[in-house]
């Protein structure tokens, strides 16, 4: 009895040990090890085993073990027992969760001899919080070694081992989450640090395949709108692979799509999902996991992570792929708006662009070639061409073009409806062509040999609901525009058509103000005309006078913007003198004073006449001043000296040079030397001196 209890004492003193440092290890490996240790030492066994229940397959696997020969372990190892194998010891105790004593194994018939020395076992159920955690044993070389005593130790140690069994999963789950919580973070940095989908999807690949610890894994894109799939980089073996294979939605990928689900492959080659096409790339022994990378919205790529047998990839681990793909989705997503938005800018800076050349040139080239620039910037193009409807010949022709590699473009003529230009221009509508090689429809194939242009696009500018030509885009190769694509192509159009238009109002504007000017300068040459007619003793006076006082304007520094009024001016200097009658006018003997009043109205007549014409009042100078002298003494209003205006002050000297160098009813006409000398006399008193001394000096 002594003995006995001595034991008992040993065996407790052993399980408060056992369950303070049990307590204090948090590796399961460790903790079954010095549990075992603890274990056969209490009881006096030989061997100690623990079975893991894995409650997903419903299944027990042996999972540590002591006392075993080498060979013995490694075929425990392979051993696996379902939970209803009514011929399995250890699937017998975790159904029952209740311990069993064997005092002879041998006499039952579920004992499986793989260990001959074994003549005795012990089994007892795992348990945690009423969960099944596995099966622990142990066995001696003796028989009836264990005694109920033993087996409710046993069940202690079994206790003892669970609680620790779960304070080292819940630390290693901690850990876990610790070391997922970190590499969503090293993700998360390197994909905000990214400005661009080019920039940041290397790194999303490269991230994780460092923090999965493979080398090989791929990234596909999947576009909603055009629901197509093609690769966007690959790693490792992935790389092998020819990308004309890795498109089109088939095999795992197109699974993945259709359920929005992570797939597992045990082994690629063995997969039946596997395409038949990239099989003869796929190296043996490569498993791993497909995850859909998701925004919001819908799946917008695909992640693919492969694994070198006999690696499996943990719950824990596709958990962190899983997340992995949500942060790249989201980190897409923001991507993708922020490139829109930027894309956005770039259009209406564009725009702006255009509407500044509208604004600042009236030229139709200059225009045309801004919006041509921008088309093929914003729109990534190779080259385009503008053709301008000839309203009169109904023929488009070449006027602008960029981006082409010689200028036989330049010779385009074509009718309305001939060629795909025509149709567009005549149909009103858009005209895209994936093909652009001679054939129907492509009416100038010849014209761009050796361009290699492979897409064309032809857009009609129309403007006011008229057609102003056609917009020709051509790219060297396949091309294929989106809704917000052609939407913007057609806003560049429509200010492409508004550029056109408003040159043309311009042009006409332009041609009419020249008509105009030219019909007043006529008018009033006619004017000019119809006084020397109508005082025929001094026709060809007018234009003689208004030719020289220009020319002495220009010499005395009248700028040439003024030169026009001071020509009308000119023209028009006795344009009073219809308000004179014929009789005084064309008498051919000296004037009476009473007829002198009235000729020397003439420049008020002049003054009443032109005044209320806007055109022509700038131009008063010269009809209403130019009998004004220097001293003061002329007439209508008396002015003197620099209160005359110079045009008129000009106009005085050029006028009595050319009247006294005239015949005259009155009188002959001078000398040109007297004519000289009487202008000297004058100076200063009739004339300005320093109009005088220029004029002598030019004529």
């Amino acid at each position: 009895m002594e003995e006995q209890a001595q034991r008992r004492a040993e065996q407790l003193a052993l399980l408060y040990d056992a369950g303070l440092t049990l307590n204090r290890v948090l590796d399961p490996h460790v903790q079954l090890e010095f549990l075992f240790q603890i274990a056969m030492k209490a009881l006096h066994a030989d061997r100690a085993q623990f079975f893991g229940f894995d409650e997903d397959r419903n299944e027990l696997r042996y999972e540590f073990g002591v006392g075993h020969t080498e060979n013995i372990e490694s075929r425990l190892r392979d051993l696996v027992r379902r939970m209803d194998d009514e011929q399995s010891i250890v699937a017998h105790v975790a159904r029952n969760r209740l311990p069993l004593n064997l005092p002879d194994v041998s006499a039952d018939p579920s004992w499986i001899v793989f260990d001959p020395k074994v003549r005795s076992g012990l089994w007892v159920p795992v348990q945690h919080e009423g969960r099944l955690r596995g099966v622990l044993n142990v066995l001696s070389t003796r028989l009836n070694a264990f005694t109920p005593h033993d087996e409710r130790l046993l069940a202690l140690f079994s206790n003892e081992a669970s609680v620790a069994m779960e304070n080292a999963r819940l630390f290693a789950d901690l850990r876990q989450r610790v070391t997922e919580l970190e590499a969503v973070h090293e993700i998360s940095s390197a994909l905000r640090s990214a400005q661009t989908l080019d920039e940041m999807l290397p790194r999303l690949l490269d991230k994780t395949l460092a923090v999965l610890e493979t080398e090989a894994g791929i990234l596909f894109h999947y576009d909603v709108e055009s629901d197509t799939l093609k690769k966007a980089l690959a790693r490792g073996w992935f790389t092998r692979i020819p990308d004309s294979l890795m498109t089109g939605k088939e095999g795992m990928v197109a699974r993945v799509l259709e359920t929005g689900q992570v797939y597992a492959s045990e082994e690629f080659v063995a997969d039946p999902r596997l395409r038949a096409s990239i099989r003869p790339f796929i190296p043996a022994a490569w498993g791993g996991v497909c995850v859909p990378i998701r925004t919001i919205e819908a799946v917008v790529g695909i992640l693919f992570v492969a694994f070198k047998l006999p690696r499996r990839l943990e719950p824990d681990e596709v958990r962190l792929l899983t997340t992995v793909a949500e942060i790249a989705g989201n980190a897409i997503h923001r991507m993708r708006l922020h490139e829109q938005t930027e894309r956005r800018l770039e259009q209406i800076q564009a725009l702006r662009n255009i509407d500044t050349a509208i604004t600042a040139s009236l030229d139709l080239r200059v225009m045309l070639n801004v919006v041509l620039e921008q088309i093929t910037a914003q729109l990534r193009v190779d080259a385009a061409a503008v053709l301008l409807l000839n309203p009169h010949t109904q023929i488009l022709e070449y006027t602008a073009g960029r981006g082409f590699r010689s200028p036989a473009i330049e010779r385009s003529r074509l009718r309305l409806g001939e060629g795909y230009a025509g149709q567009a221009a005549l149909d009103r509508d858009l005209k895209i062509v994936s093909n652009i090689s001679p054939g129907e429809g492509y009416a100038r194939a010849q014209l761009l040999a050796g361009e290699g242009f492979v897409t064309y696009l032809a857009v009609p500018l129309v403007a006011k609901g008229r057609v102003k030509g056609v917009l020709e885009l051509f790219h060297r190769a396949a091309l294929k525009p989106d809704a917000e694509w052609l939407g913007f192509l057609k806003s560049l159009a429509l200010q492409a058509a508004i550029a056109i238009d408003n040159a043309g109002l311009f042009d006409a504007l332009q041609r009419s103000n020249v008509e105009l000017g030219l019909a007043y300068e006529s008018t009033l040459e006619g004017w000019s005309r119809a006084l020397d007619m109508r005082d025929k003793e001094t026709e060809g006076h007018t234009q003689r006078v208004t030719e020289m006082t220009v020319r002495v304007a220009a010499a005395m520094g009248i700028h040439d913007a003024e030169m026009a009024q001071v020509r009308r001016g000119a023209l028009l200097h006795d344009i009073g003198k219809m308000g004179v009658p014929d009789s005084i006018l064309l008498k051919r003997e000296p004037l009476t004073e009473d007829e002198w009043i009235i000729m020397r109205r003439h420049p008020d007549f002049a003054y009443e006449l032109l005044a209320p014409i806007a055109h022509l009042r700038p131009a008063l100078d010269i009809p209403y001043c130019h009998h004004e002298n220097w001293d003061g003494s002329g007439y209508p209003r008396g002015l003197k000296g620099e209160q005359i205006p110079l045009a008129a002050r000009i106009f005085a000297v050029v006028d009595a040079w050319d009247a006294l160098l005239s015949e005259r009813p009155y009188r002959a006409a001078w000398s040109e030397e007297n004519v000289r000398e009487y202008l000297r006399a004058q100076s200063g008193q009739r004339f300005d001196p320093n109009v005088v001394e220029v004029f002598l000096r030019m004529a």
